[in-house]
Parts: structure tokens; C-alpha cells; sequence
């Protein structure tokens, strides 16, 4: 068999064990590497120009996808990280010798023998302490407990992210947060001590995102919103049903709520606090 055949079976990374069974494999090796059909990761591993870096990392330098890198194959959202892999290995192996000596890009996550292996949301969440700030892990969070990737209680119980954090993270954490822009906007809003309810149903109107002071319904529409042209009218008749119910709407995009969150949120509160006024 033709051994990039081969090695696009095994998801178009593989090693020289993998290929060399095969009839004729060194010198068809040889030839598809000279013709660029291969590319030479490391001595004894091979991979199509194509294929996904992470992958070719987890078979050359012997470890397991984690962290940001992990979350993203999940579709969960994380800042990108152009360029870096993010790769877990138990701390009892040595990556040591030539062969497996990983390039600076690698970057090395180290696991308790008995987990090294584990593939799970609530392992990645947890070691993702390390690369991201602490609204971003805590948006991942919440997309993954929306999902039911995750439970409430896998949060408490993260044992790398540190106590403090941690306790932030369980204090925040909601599983019925839809977008990072939510996040965002619910966290400045507790920050701010506005009194407001999350995702509140109410009559007539439907499940809102945020409901302050028991007075101003706030909505953050995402990218979405404005393509959807079903969703703007469906929108237009919940603001109205809300003022005829003694609510006023305010809306914000998510883009506003990303770029300053706190000023959304002080912003909110001079609306409030004039309607509480009048």
C-alpha cells in the first residue's frame, strides 16, 4: 500500500512502525517525501502537509491534546493561539533523547500518571488555568455546562486551578448562559451590584436576558441577531408586549459588551437609577 495512504487512514500522521509492515514501504517513503506527498516531522514520524498540527504533535512527541487546544476540538470558545500546541503528558515520563525532544511550540502540560490519559471537558477546563485569563476560562465554562459537557460539580472540583479562582469560577459559573457576550455582561453586572435576574421568564414576553431593578429589560443580540430577520420581528413584538407590561428595553451588542463590559454595566445603572426617578 502506498504509504500516504496509509498514514491518511491514521489521520495523516503516523509513524515509521505503521508504514514499514507494507511491501517496497522505505523506498515509497522515500519517494513520497522527495515529491513533498509527505513531510518528515521527526526521525520515524511522517505527515501530510495537510494535516491538523495538533494531531501530528500528539503521535511525534508522544502526548495528549489538553488545555485550549482540547476545548477548541470541542467547539467550545477560546481565544486562539496561533501557532502553540498545547500537549499533556503524565509527570512520570521523560521526554528526553533526541527523538523526542519537542520544538518550541510545544508547549507541556503535566498530568498525574493516573490521568495523563483521561480525555475529559472537566481535565481540559481545568489545566486551561494556566493559559487564559480568568473571564475566558470562565466563558468556556459556561459553554460547556450549557452543553451539559460538563456539571456544576466537575467545576468544585478542579484540583489545578487554584482555590481562589476556582471559588470565583463556581460563583460565576451558569449553565444557562448562550454566548461569551453573556458572560461578560452578567459577571460586570455583579461586579457593579446591580440587582438584576438572569434570564428571567416573563409573562407575555418570554425568557429575557437580563431583567434589572425589576424595571429595564436588557438584551444582548448577537451576530445572529441582525441576519435573522424572523428573530428582529419576533424581538419587536417582545419589546413591545414588555412596554406595555411597565418595562423599558434596552439593547446592546455583543461586540459593545466585549469591548467594555463595565461600561455596559455603569451605563445600566444611570438608566436605572433614572427610572427609579421618574
Amino acid at each position: 500500500m502506498d504509504p500516504v495512504t496509509v498514514v491518511r487512514t491514521l489521520g495523516g500522521t503516523a509513524l515509521w512502525s505503521d508504514i514499514a509492515p507494507w511491501r517496497g514501504a522505505r523506498a515509497a517513503l522515500r519517494d513520497a517525501i522527495d515529491s513533498g506527498r509527505l513531510i518528515r516531522i521527526r526521525r520515524g514520524c511522517y505527515s501530510t502537509p495537510d494535516a491538523e498540527p495538533e494531531h501530528q504533535a500528539e503521535v511525534a512527541w508522544r502526548g495528549t491534546v489538553t488545555c485550549i487546544d482540547a476545548l477548541r476540538r470541542r467547539k467550545l470558545p477560546v481565544p486562539t493561539t496561533e501557532g502553540t500546541v498545547h500537549l499533556g503528558r503524565s509527570d512520570y515520563r521523560s521526554s528526553s533523547g533526541r527523538n523526542l525532544t519537542a520544538p518550541e511550540n510545544v508547549l507541556w502540560h503535566h498530568f498525574p500518571d493516573s490521568e495523563a490519559h483521561a480525555d475529559t471537558v472537566a481535565r481540559d477546563l481545568d489545566v486551561a488555568h494556566r493559559c487564559l485569563a480568568p473571564m475566558d476560562q470562565l466563558i468556556a465554562v459556561d459553554a460547556a455546562l450549557h452543553r451539559s459537557l460538563i456539571l456544576p460539580h466537575d467545576v468544585a472540583g478542579f484540583r489545578s486551578t487554584p482555590p481562589k479562582r476556582r471559588a470565583w469560577l463556581v460563583r460565576h459559573a451558569d449553565q444557562r448562559t448562550m454566548s461569551p457576550a453573556e458572560t461578560r455582561a452578567r459577571v460586570a453586572f455583579a461586579q457593579a451590584r446591580l440587582p438584576f435576574e438572569f434570564q428571567p421568564s416573563m409573562p407575555d414576553v418570554g425568557t429575557v436576558d437580563f431583567l434589572v431593578g425589576g424595571r429595564l429589560v436588557v438584551e444582548i443580540d448577537g451576530l445572529a441577531y441582525h441576519r435573522d430577520g424572523k428573530a428582529f420581528a419576533r424581538d419587536r413584538v417582545r419589546g413591545r408586549r414588555a412596554s406595555l407590561g411597565g418595562y423599558e428595553t434596552w439593547r446592546y451588542t455583543a461586540l459593545e459588551v466585549e469591548r467594555d463590559a463595565r461600561a455596559v454595566a455603569a451605563e445600566v445603572w444611570i438608566k436605572l437609577r433614572s427610572l427609579r426617578q421618574g
